[in-house]
């Protein structure tokens, strides 16, 4: 889009739409990263019970 923008020499919508898409992209990321961290939160505490079950047999 901001592409388009710059052709048809709509520079400051241009920006707006790149800022936008960084935003978008950031957004995207930090919600991969929240949950990849969380599935690597809970697979160490399945380990960490696992290891706990067998030390108690």
């Amino acid at each position: 889009m901001s592409f388009d923008c710059i052709l048809l020499e709509e520079l400051d919508r241009a920006h707006t739409n790149a800022i936008t898409a960084r935003a978008a992209v950031d957004a995207a990321e930090h919600a991969i990263r929240v949950e990849f961290e969380r599935r690597q939160a809970d697979k160490a505490d399945k380990a960490g019970s696992g290891s706990a079950e067998k030390e108690s047999d």
